[in-house]
């Protein structure tokens, strides 16, 4: 989508998250408390399968067939970052001063990196979510959500949504128990293949994207000069980030 090049990708959360972690560490030592330091191989990490560099679900009737409306279990390895986070939140718990020593760590670290790009990020993304309101309000997006609602209808899918953006309803999810392995259970994953189904054979998935596509050029002309400095101020943040992981990376090669 064109707002792409101009909001968060997981990468940059999970960069920001682990550089972050190693600003916090030494911060917590100068102040007397020791927390694990994680090791984390950022060049090495894989999104989910079915989810894109943004964080959405790539909803197709063969990932349906397997998640349901569900994302794939983390591919990455994150255990070092995960063990270091469940220590900090029993520390934070039980250890006297420690929650204070850390909460003033976190906000050196945003002294580090300010808050603008936090601001940056969510400026693109909010664009985004207004041009998705725009695109199904178009009347090709409008014809095809009937045309998938019939097919859905005829799959008999149960109570639907009028459109195929609202799926799952909630009584759906409430409905849906995860298996013992922690599969989605078999009628969330009927649902779900039926579901990409339809909105492929109803025209949908087709006519929601390129309305989509249409509704954020338009804002992105209207909002040129915010997304330009939005974009700077986020490729300064990455590049600080960078350098603070490519420095624990040299002092521990």
């Amino acid at each position: 989508m064109p707002l792409d090049a101009n909001s968060l990708r997981l990468n940059d959360t999970l960069r920001f998250e682990y550089a972050s972690s190693l600003l916090i560490g030494p911060c917590l030592s100068r102040m007397g408390f020791n927390v694990p330091e994680p090791w984390l191989d950022i060049e090495e990490f894989v999104a989910r399968e079915n989810v894109n560099h943004l964080g959405r679900l790539l909803f197709t009737p063969e990932s349906a067939s397997t998640w349901g409306y569900r994302k794939a279990p983390q591919q990455s390895d994150l255990s070092q970052l995960e063990a270091r986070d469940s220590v900090i939140a029993q520390m934070r718990d039980d250890t006297p001063g420690f929650d204070e020593a850390f909460l003033r760590c976190v906000e050196e670290g945003y002294e580090i990196f300010g808050e603008d790009w936090v601001g940056a990020g969510n400026y693109a993304m909010g664009l985004a979510s207004n041009a998705s309101a725009d695109a199904q309000q178009e009347p090709d997006v409008i014809e095809t959500a009937k045309l998938w609602r019939e097919c859905m209808e005829n799959a008999g899918a149960g109570v639907l949504p009028s459109s195929p953006i609202e799926m799952p309803t909630q009584s759906m999810v409430n409905s849906w128990q995860p298996d013992d392995d922690g599969l989605p259970p078999a009628a969330e994953i009927s649902v779900a293949v039926s579901d990409a189904q339809c909105r492929e054979s109803s025209g949908f998935t087709d006519a929601f994207y390129s309305a989509e596509w249409q509704a954020q050029l338009k804002l992105i002309d209207v909002n040129r000069d915010s997304l330009l400095g939005g974009s700077q101020t986020l490729q300064e943040w990455r590049t600080q980030v960078d350098a603070i992981i490519g420095s624990h990376v040299e002092e521990n090669l």
